[in-house]
């Protein structure tokens, strides 16, 4: 993953009680311990999953809109790719 100013920012995932957050490479917590599931990060953006559901958040772990997807992936700071059933789309920051 890359930082905003360009440096490449290196997170570890971590899993506890049967949930996921990450850490950075200094050891912080940046996504809480509470996803049941981590995926593609990019541009300070991470797929997660709730309950089967999937979302994108920042690394402080705000909700860019709520868990509702079959499957997303972050494309670039503003777009992201998300699937609903068979078929896949893009959407906005806001989901839409």
């Amino acid at each position: 993953m890359d930082a905003p100013d360009g440096r490449a920012q290196w997170l570890t995932a971590v899993r506890a009680d049967g949930h996921w957050g990450l850490l950075d490479a200094a050891g912080r917590l940046r996504l809480p311990v509470r996803f049941d599931e981590i995926g593609s990060a990019w541009n300070g953006l991470v797929a997660v999953a709730i309950d089967g559901a999937w979302s994108i958040v920042d690394l402080d772990g705000r909700e860019l809109f709520a868990a509702r997807f079959a499957g997303a992936v972050p494309v670039n700071r503003n777009v992201v790719a998300f699937r609903e059933g068979d078929l896949w789309g893009l959407a906005d920051r806001s989901g839409k």
